[in-house]
């Protein structure tokens, strides 16, 4: 006895999305993408749905079933793209190859008709390149590849694409639109190719929930208005300010120097990012994966004026001194901002300190400085100020009395009330410091070479044995 030739083959069960619907087609229905087994996905070949697909068969049904109306009807209703059907093979296809039966499941993907039909996925953009990846496909193709530029790397986001299907019955999805940040899905970009390295760790637990909210970003720990839900991690309305392409900060009243939360913006909606010294409305949600603030949508708050900024695209703020953090300066709304280079160092002893001083800032953007009071730096002093600065310093004779700092070259004296100045021997001067002392000293400031120098040094008090690698900056 000979069994069919279908009978001795293995059975296997595969799961399909429906990318198209040609009701018009003869002897063909829909064209549809296998989604499993994983196999038959990376393939990338259509499988064809015949018209037979839709028709109840004597095979398969009694004459009392085929008498059912209910059953023909559900069995003719035709399925869309988005729409996601079973099957079995090989007892579920035709000689052809072909399906023939097939099991309704439940949707996965959303859809819309817009001259065709659209479905939305998730995907996110690799760090460092233009491949665009989706769990679901293996291989997305953008007509216009500068549309990337409106999204941020390593960020999950929903896209609407369609699809082709060629005579071979290879299929390309193309890339129709971006839709929002997958706020619900970020958990899948550890499947990303490039995040194999990296171990998918839970979201904590509310309990060990702290101010800090993570290692990196900073939030507050109460925060208020009736606009924050319990969680304290859904913003649903906020107004900030753009510090760049890609950030928007909040003020946050809770704290006194840290006066501002960092949100960031994965994806610039209608391809226009924030143009930094414009004020915005925000909605935002809290990324454990990430530890920051995710901005899910933003608005133009047209009743702020904008804040100016320089040549180089720096925002113009305005600062002063901080008693608590000598060398750091305060902003009413960026908080504390710090300048390593210098720029508004000897303000604080003129008469523009009282009143603030205009300034350009820039934002920290390493990674490093992502949860520290420092979210800013000074790039430059406005020239309106620079001017007036100057012009007291050259009227007016500054001179310190009394202070206390440690010799960190043969040439160079620290001061912590003073960090950002560096105090230095005058050439004509023949005393050597010695290095690792601290001492107490007198310095005056020379308008000419911009350096404090040292007038008078006495008072040894007691050596200290330090270890400075970058002692070699000040020679």
């Amino acid at each position: 006895m000979f069994a069919p030739p279908n009978a001795l083959a293995k059975e296997v069960k595969f799961t399909g999305l429906v990318l198209t619907y040609m009701p018009f087609m003869s002897n063909l229905q829909n064209h549809v993408l296998p989604l499993s087994p994983q196999e038959a996905r990376d393939n990338m070949k259509a499988k064809v749905v015949v018209e037979a697909a839709f028709r109840p068969s004597p095979l398969f049904h009694d004459s009392e079933l085929m008498c059912n109306k209910s059953v023909e009807r559900r069995l003719s209703r035709p399925i869309l793209p988005g729409d996601v059907i079973s099957w079995t093979e090989p007892d579920d296809l035709n000689a052809d190859g072909d399906i023939i039966r097939f099991d309704r499941e439940q949707r996965l993907y959303d859809r819309r008709t817009a001259g065709s039909y659209y479905c939305k996925i998730v995907g996110a953009l690799e760090p460092g390149t233009d491949f665009f990846w989706s769990p679901t496909f293996k291989n997305i193709q953008f007509d216009t590849p500068s549309v990337l530029n409106s999204l941020s790397p390593d960020t999950m986001v929903y896209v609407w694409v369609n699809f082709t299907v060629a005579s071979n019955l290879s299929v390309t999805v193309h890339f129709k639109e971006f839709d929002s940040i997958a706020e619900d899905d970020q958990f899948k970009i550890h499947d990303a190719p490039w995040q194999s390295e990296f171990a998918c760790l839970p979201p904590p637990d509310d309990e060990l929930d702290d101010e800090f909210g993570g290692l990196n970003v900073i939030y507050p720990k109460v925060i208020p208005g009736e606009n924050y839900n319990k969680t304290k991690r859904d913003i649903k309305c906020e107004t900030g300010w753009a510090t760049s392409d890609r950030t928007i900060h909040c003020k946050d009243d809770t704290n006194q120097y840290i006066q501002t939360i960092r949100f960031h913006v994965p994806l610039a909606l209608s391809f226009t990012k924030p143009d930094p010294g414009y004020p915005y409305e925000i909605r935002a949600f809290f990324d454990y994966r990430t530890s920051r603030y995710m901005v899910r949508n933003y608005f133009r708050n047209l009743k702020t004026p904008a804040k100016n900024k320089t040549q180089e695209g720096c925002v113009i703020t305005t600062v002063n001194e901080s008693e608590a953090y000598p060398g750091h300066y305060l902003c009413p709304t960026f908080g504390l901002i710090s300048d390593p280079s210098g720029h508004v160092n000897i303000v604080p002893f003129t008469s523009l300190n009282a009143a603030g001083v205009k300034v350009g800032i820039e934002e920290l953007m390493d990674g490093i400085n992502l949860g520290n009071y420092n979210k800013f730096r000074i790039t430059e002093l406005v020239a309106e100020d620079k001017a007036k600065a100057y012009l007291w310093i050259r009227q007016n004779e500054i001179r310190l009395e009394d202070i206390q700092g440690v010799v960190i070259s043969k040439n160079c004296i620290f001061c912590k009330n003073y960090p950002s100045i560096a105090f230095r021997r005058h050439i004509s001067d023949k005393i050597e410091f010695p290095v690792g002392r601290i001492v107490t000293f007198s310095a005056f400031y020379a308008p000419e070479a911009k350096v404090c120098h040292v007038l008078i040094f006495w008072k040894r008090t007691f050596a200290l044995t330090i270890l400075l690698p970058i002692i070699d900056l000040f020679l």
